[in-house]
């Protein structure tokens, strides 16, 4: 499912001087061109998050709009995730040319032609442990390649050049941002106990979904999919939480004394949970790891056996099980 998308088609000077006198003064526009100041603005029009103009070292310019495929369609602000479907992505095509007339943005070629700089795909998963869960992805397993240049709190958010994962509490996010728009107090009550898994592609990430998936272009209609949606998010929620469910540290070990391993390996394995629990995130245990990486890797294939998740639950939570919250007929087959 899509959450947002940055989209972005190219202009001649004599469109963008056509189009951008609709949303800002020729004072913003001339300073934009002498190369001072950008051009960007956030319309009063729901679906549609921001428009800007922006131009390359080619000497081109390009228009981009952020917009949020479900709002669109339902007129006003929503929590709701756009489904692709094919009715969906009618009505998409339709609103957003409505849009873009309310704006004085036409004419365009149709949605679906234009070019993503960035997708959201995203999944919320309804729990009333949204705030543990949060506070389990800031221990999460980091993929290599991804660094948490943003400490947010309600979120976990590490980065890389190409993707960007936010686990985070929707109603959190709601909260902050009311201040920006005071019509998302109307959607607090909906977003409580919400955990919400969103993976963003950029333009690196995008190019890759296109060669795995053998797509003609890197059109937008192109990655408005339900199945490249689900398993990009269960890929990266893979890396990041694994499927495995969430115990305390004494009732992992409690159940690692239960399985028909030998005692040495029992006690070797039990040792890589505790310092798993003891280092600050699972990243920083996975550095820290002495052993070989076969032996990292078959602990991680143990751990997945016995649905030990190598996360612990925080001793001070005095919590001794949590479940993996991702649904079961949600997650790869």
């Amino acid at each position: 499912m899509i959450h947002t998308t940055q989209i972005a088609r190219r202009l001649t000077l004599d469109k963008f001087n056509r189009l951008a006198v609709n949303l800002f003064d020729r004072d913003a526009i001339r300073a934009f061109l002498s190369g001072q100041e950008p051009l960007e603005t956030s319309p009063n029009y729901p679906g549609i998050n921001s428009v800007s103009f922006t131009s390359s070292h080619d000497d081109y310019l390009s228009i981009n709009l952020v917009i949020n495929p479900q709002t669109l369609i339902s007129g006003v602000y929503t929590l709701e995730l756009f489904t692709c479907t094919a009715d969906a992505l009618q009505q998409l095509s339709e609103r957003f040319n409505i849009a873009l007339d309310a704006l004085g943005l036409r004419p365009f070629p149709p949605l679906l032609t234009w070019y993503p700089r960035r997708v959201d795909y995203a999944a919320d998963i309804l729990t009333q442990d949204v705030a543990h869960y949060v506070e389990l992805g800031k221990r999460e397993r980091r993929p290599r390649g991804f660094t948490d240049r943003v400490d947010l709190e309600g979120s976990t958010y590490p980065e890389s050049r190409q993707v960007t994962l936010n686990f985070y509490n929707k109603c959190h996010q709601v909260e902050s941002d009311m201040y920006r728009v005071p019509a998302y107090a109307e959607l607090l009550e909906d977003a409580r106990n919400t955990f919400r898994v969103e993976v963003q592609c950029y333009q690196g990430k995008v190019k890759a979904l296109r060669r795995k998936y053998g797509l003609p272009n890197t059109q937008l209609g192109n990655f408005l999919d339900e199945q490249i949606a689900r398993e990009t998010i269960l890929y990266y929620y893979g890396l990041m939480f694994g499927y495995q469910d969430f115990y305390s540290i004494q009732e992992a070990h409690r159940i690692v004394d239960t399985q028909a391993w030998r005692s040495d390996h029992k006690d070797r394995f039990k040792a890589w949970l505790r310092s798993v629990a003891d280092a600050d995130s699972f990243a920083a245990a996975r550095e820290a790891f002495t052993g070989s990486s076969t032996t990292l890797d078959n602990y991680m294939k143990d751990s997945r056996t016995i649905n030990v998740n190598p996360i612990t639950l925080p001793e001070e939570w005095g919590i001794p099980y949590l479940p993996n919250p991702m649904p079961l007929d949600y997650r790869p087959e």
